[in-house]
């Protein structure tokens, strides 16, 4: 039978020995925990560059750039093509071409256009009417400050004095007129004012 100063001593020896278990877990760890915070840093690390990293712009929205369409051409070669569609297409379907604002009835002779055989120089003066409106705003304040923006119509080739006489009517051109079937099928050429020149306008 174990004397008492053997279980105390027992006793004591399981003591010692729990407490140094619990001392070399400490120990442990202390020892492991800045490894493991070494490699959590070290995972997390990546995460967070890739985190701050911006996000790509958005292609569209409110405020995005707006990319030029790349058929698009310079003012300058839309002039010289219309021009040139005008020199190839004038001895077939011609008209002159009178522009106002949207509810006036003020129009100002801006130019001639011209269609291949057999189409709709309406049509012709609606696919080009961005170019038309363009230049022809230019002859006075009133059509480049159109506040309900403009529109165009036609009027026989060379009825000029017809039309400032009230004797020939004007054609309205609208959205639904036929376009022909390419630009090459058609041509645009401006009145040339001088500087002395009076702008040729007509109430109707």
């Amino acid at each position: 039978m174990m004397s008492r100063r053997m279980h105390r001593c027992a006793a004591a020896c399981l003591l010692l020995a729990v407490g140094g278990g619990c001392a070399f877990q400490r120990a442990a760890c202390r020892n492991v925990s800045p490894a493991l915070s070494r490699s959590s840093r070290a995972t997390i690390a990546p995460l967070a560059a890739k985190a701050k990293k911006k996000a790509p712009a958005a292609a569209g929205g409110f405020g995005a750039p707006v990319a030029k369409s790349a058929s698009e051409k310079p003012f300058k070669s839309r002039v010289k093509d219309a021009h040139d569609g005008w020199e190839r297409l004038k001895g077939d379907e011609t008209a002159d071409v009178w522009i106002a604002c949207r509810g006036s009835s003020r129009w100002w002779l801006v130019g001639q256009a011209a269609c291949a055989a057999g189409g709709d120089v309406a049509g012709a003066v609606q696919e080009q009417k961005a170019l038309i409106f363009k230049m022809g705003k230019t002859l006075d304040r009133t059509l480049e400050q159109a506040p309900d923006g403009l529109v165009a119509a036609t009027a026989p080739y060379g009825s000029r004095e017809a039309v400032l006489a009230n004797d020939q009517a004007l054609a309205l051109v609208t959205r639904d007129s036929m376009p022909p079937k390419s630009l090459d099928d058609c041509g645009y050429e401006p009145v040339i004012y001088q500087g002395t020149d009076e702008v040729i306008s007509v109430d109707v």
